[in-house]
């Protein structure tokens, strides 16, 4: 599985960032829940990217690989909704909602495709693609 050091240090960079994620959202005082959520949807989300990394398949999805880590934080806004005493009508805060979520991640995926189209741009008015 690991043919070349770096995919050692790069697999050790993501079990670190795995127990990073657990104690950043206990640091954000989650309840216990969404604190082991979180922290599984980034060992699977960190699972996918560091396959992606080691077959050479992330270049082109980077931007989509940040819109699915903002993903792995949603249920963060969740616990603080929880501990919320803002809520709407139907018992949710503005930041919890579906429509919220879905914009964040949306936004990162258009920003990340306009960075990699302005580099593109970069780089072939200087003839280097």
């Amino acid at each position: 599985m690991f043919n070349k050091p770096e995919e050692i240090i790069m697999a050790v960079l993501a079990l670190l960032w795995v127990a990073a994620s657990w104690f950043l959202a206990a640091l954000f005082a989650m309840p216990a829940h969404y604190v082991i959520l979180i922290t599984a949807l980034n060992a699977v989300w960190i699972a996918a990217v560091f396959r992606l990394w080691q077959t050479e398949r992330i270049y082109p999805l980077l931007p989509v690989a940040a819109a699915l880590f903002t993903a792995c934080w949603w249920p963060c806004l969740d616990g603080w909704a929880e501990n919320s005493s803002y809520l709407h009508t139907d018992g949710t805060v503005w930041y919890a909602t579906w429509t919220f979520k879905f914009t964040t991640a949306a936004l990162v995926l258009i920003v990340g495709y306009i960075w990699k189209w302005r580099r593109y741009r970069k780089l072939k008015m200087q003839g280097l693609r």
